[in-house]
Parts: structure tokens; C-alpha cells; sequence
């Protein structure tokens, strides 16, 4: 399956993207503010590989690998023009002239070309066309790029890294034996990437040699997915299933740890939320107590979650350790329709609660420390720790902590009830059209600064920057009113 990229038109009027009308490959184009379906582009080449608005937004040119290009109206959906580029390679970058009478491209063999669009010939590298070409040559030319990586399951056997840069396919590693891929884990600096297969193993490979590195026995005899996490420094690497934990160091792949008793007493699969900062400490929780392990000591703390029985409709919790103090834990525990319960604690000879805080809504249950240990991100909520309580932050933008930390910065965007929802300003972005089969699951969705991955039942990955909408947004451009999804979104 290919990953499905969202392009919006340059005044974020419209958006487009693949989609299937009567089992052919089509391209559908929408209101941004709305969803409402303006055209659907038929016959369209089925490998499209860019989507590109004019300057105005009134014209779509489509391209494919050694294909026609296609120039589309958006408001009629009617084809204006095909222009057939010859054996040039894969067609990296492409842009529209706002005239709408010239087309240029930068391709694999490294040439800049320009197509009259009004006579459907080559210009070549004219004076009259500057303009487009140095917008081009403002871009990355270069081909796919290590860029941002996500890791999903495709199929039953398959681990597949996407670009979420360019939107492409970056590898696919295979898994032995037909085993079934339950869990996949990034390392924190992007080097590795672990997966649970089946009931038996864990398989560890390198993104930066697309090599496996080894295939860890992990037979627990139990089912259910597990949980899988590197440690924030990646130098270990933690699989549990059931009540059975093992650690491994990655560097030189041996098993340092490992913890049978653990099952002892688990009411439910154990959902393991991470390892202290100074990894002493691994916490987690069976949907009835929080579990504490003492690596070092394999002494185990354990503490009574009287909330999990009081909520109506309780539906789990998400975890998070503090990267500054090794004894911080902070829990979200998410019911419906009841509201998201944040919790801190601190970890000694037992589990003290330092403070809680109860959110008006679950957008998403995902939680985690800003890089100085300070506050807490929870969907698109920012909640601030004082010295024995919780507070939400009051800011009007998301605190310095919280930014340019890398891929796997918190994010306060998330996807909810068919829209995409910001916290920093706050208010529902866009909707994400029903013939996506967007998947509204935490483990399908991952948001990293200003963009947002969402899986579908189609096993796509639906690929959103966010970026320009939270420009517009942030200069009180982007109005909403209450949405209701026509039937064709």
C-alpha cells in the first residue's frame, strides 16, 4: 500500500488527495473548512506520485512515473491539459506557473524542465519562466531522504518504514517464518527499529544499514500484542507479554534482565509505560494497578487503582516517566464518557500521589514530559506541575520545552471524531473525508510538531503537515463553526 499525502491548495481553500470512485483510481478535491467534496478527478493514472495546485488554486496538475502530466480544473474536475514528459526518471518536484501556461519540473535525470502548457511543448530553460524554476531550485531536489521515519505493520509479516518527508516507501523488512507483527518500536535517536512477532521472538534491525541485527527469543506462551519501548538513550531495549519482562542491551544484544514473576497477580495484559530517565525504574499497569519494577532490585511495588473501578466505561490508561527526576511518573486514565483523569506520582519504598487533574474530554489518551521536566502534554490539553498539585498551563502557546526537540517532540495536534483538532490555538483544523477509513485508535495515530500520521483500515498511512493551517490559524484566519459531515465526507 502506498501512504496517502494531503496537498493543499496555496490558500488552504481546498485540499487533495487519492482516493477510489467505482474501483478506479481517482483524485478527490474538498473544502478545507468543511469537507464538503468540490470535484473527483477521473481517469486518473494509477501511481500518482505528486499532486500540485496552481498559485490560484484553480488548477491541479497530477504526474506520475514516466506518465503523462495532467492538468485538471478543480472546480469542474474536467481535464485541461496532458503533457507527456518522455523518459525523464521519477519527477521529484513540480510547480505550476499562476498563469497556468507553464509547468516545471525537477526530475531523477537532475534537468530542470518547463512546459508550455497553452502550445504542449518544451520551453527549456527559458528567461520568460525564472520565476518557477527558482521557486523549484528553492526546494530539496534530492531524492527520498532519511527525513522523519514511521514504522507500521503492513499485512501480517511485513514491517514497513515510511518518509513522512516525501511520502514514500523507505524500506520493507521481512519477518521470518510467517510470524505474525504485533508491536513496533523506534529507537529514540531513529537507528533502530524492534517489532514482537508472533509468541516467540523480537527482531531488531538497523534503519541505517537495513540490516536485521538479531532475533531476540522472547517465548512467553501467552497472546495479545505486548508492549515493546527503547530506553530514552537507546541502550536498552524492553519487550513484555503477559507478566514475563526482558532487557536487552542493544549494543551488544545479550539479555541483561529478565522477570517471570511479574505475571504473578497481572489481572489484565500489562501495558508498560516506560523506564526511568536513570533506568532504574519500569512502570506499567493491568488495567487494575499501576506496577512498579525495581530493575536492579527486582523489588515490585504495586498500587491499587480505585478509579479504574469507579469509571464508567473505563477503557485503560497511558504512561509517561519523567526525563529529569527518575522517581516521576505521571498517568492519563481515559474512560468514556467520563473525563480523562491526569495523575502524578512519585516512586519510593510505595507509590505516592503528588497531584491529579481531572480534563473535560479525552481527545487523545497519549502523555509525556516537556524535555525539562516541568509540564505535561495530554492531547492537545498542557498541563503545568506545581510542588504538590496539577494545573492546566494558561499560556497561549505552547512553552519553549515542549518545541524543536526533535522527531519525537509532543505534539499538540490530534485526530478526533473525523476532524484534526490543535490545542495551540485551539480549534478543529480540518476533517479527514470518511473515504479515508481514518482509524481513530491512540496507537494509529502519531502527531510530531506541526504534522500528523493516521493509519486507516487500509493499513495507508495518511500523511498531514499542518503547518500552513496553523500559520493561518495563529493570525486568526482560520474561523470555524460547528462541523456536520455531508454524506459524502
Amino acid at each position: 500500500m502506498d501512504p496517502i499525502s494531503i496537498v493543499f491548495s496555496p490558500s488552504n481553500q481546498h485540499f487533495a488527495y487519492p482516493g477510489i470512485s467505482s474501483s478506479s483510481k481517482c483524485i478527490i478535491i474538498r473544502e478545507q473548512s468543511t469537507g464538503h467534496k468540490v470535484s473527483t478527478l477521473l481517469g486518473v493514472p494509477f501511481s500518482i506520485e505528486i499532486l500540485s495546485f496552481s498559485s490560484d488554486g484553480r488548477r491541479l496538475a497530477t504526474v506520475s512515473y514516466n506518465q503523462p502530466i495532467h492538468v485538471w480544473d478543480v472546480l469542474s474536475g474536467e481535464p485541461v491539459q496532458s503533457i507527456f514528459t518522455g523518459s525523464v526518471g521519477r519527477i521529484y518536484k513540480c510547480t505550476l506557473s499562476a498563469d497556468w501556461g507553464a509547468f516545471a519540473t525537477v526530475s531523477q535525470d537532475h534537468e530542470i524542465r518547463v512546459y508550455n502548457l497553452r502550445e504542449g511543448n518544451n520551453f527549456g530553460e527559458s528567461d520568460t519562466h525564472n520565476g518557477i524554476i527558482e521557486k523549484l531550485i528553492r526546494k530539496p531536489i534530492a531524492g527520498p531522504s532519511t527525513g522523519p521515519l514511521l514504522a507500521t505493520r503492513v499485512g501480517r509479516c511485513n514491517v514497513r518504514l515510511w518518509n513522512t518527508t516525501t511520502a514514500e516507501t523507505y524500506h520493507q523488512f521481512m519477518v521470518e517464518d510467517n510470524s505474525i507483527v504485533l508491536q513496533v518500536a523506534f529507537s529514540s535517536e531513529g537507528r533502530m527499529v524492534a517489532a514482537i512477532c508472533g509468541i516467540s521472538f523480537v527482531y531488531v534491525w538497523s534503519v541505517e544499514t537495513l540490516t536485521l541485527l538479531r532475533k531476540l527469543n522472547h517465548s512467553s506462551g501467552t497472546q495479545g500484542e505486548g508492549s515493546l519501548l527503547f530506553s530514552s538513550d537507546s541502550s536498552l531495549l524492553v519487550a513484555c507479554r503477559g507478566g514475563l519482562v526482558r532487557i536487552w542491551n542493544t549494543s551488544t544484544m545479550t539479555r541483561i534482565f529478565q522477570w517471570d514473576n511479574w505475571k504473578e497477580g497481572i489481572y489484565y495484559m500489562l501495558n508498560i509505560y516506560g523506564l526511568s530517565c536513570d533506568d532504574t525504574w519500569l512502570a506499567g499497569e493491568d488495567r487494575r494497578e499501576i506496577h512498579v519494577l525495581n530493575i536492579r532490585t527486582k523489588a515490585q511495588i504495586c498500587s491499587m487503582n480505585p478509579s479504574s473501578h469507579t469509571f464508567e466505561g473505563y477503557l485503560g490508561s497511558s504512561g509517561a516517566m519523567s526525563p529529569t527526576d527518575a522517581s516521576l511518573l505521571a498517568v492519563n486514565r481515559y474512560a468514556n464518557p467520563e473525563p480523562s483523569l491526569i495523575e502524578l506520582w512519585k516512586i519510593g519504598e510505595e507509590l505516592q500521589l503528588v497531584g491529579s487533574l481531572a480534563l473535560p474530554e479525552v481527545i487523545s489518551p497519549r502523555i509525556s514530559f516537556s524535555q525539562d521536566g516541568y509540564y505535561i502534554a495530554c492531547g492537545l490539553r498542557c498541563i503545568e506541575i506545581m510542588p504538590n498539585s496539577l494545573r492546566l498551563y494558561a499560556g497561549n502557546s505552547p512553552p519553549e520545552s515542549f518545541r524543536d526537540s526533535g522527531f519525537r517532540t509532543s505534539s499538540f495536534l490530534a485526530y478526533h471524531d473525523g476532524w484534526i483538532h490543535s490545542g495551540f490555538p485551539r480549534l478543529a483544523l480540518m476533517p479527514i473525508p470518511v473515504d479515508l477509513q481514518a482509524v481513530e485508535l491512540d496507537q494509529q495515530m502519531l502527531a510530531y510538531g506541526e504534522s500528523i500520521v493516521i493509519m486507516s483500515n487500509t493499513d495507508d498511512p495518511i500523511l498531514v503537515d499542518c503547518s500552513p493551517l496553523l500559520a493561518r490559524a495563529r493570525r486568526g484566519e482560520l474561523l470555524r463553526v460547528k462541523y456536520q459531515p455531508p454524506d459524502d465526507c
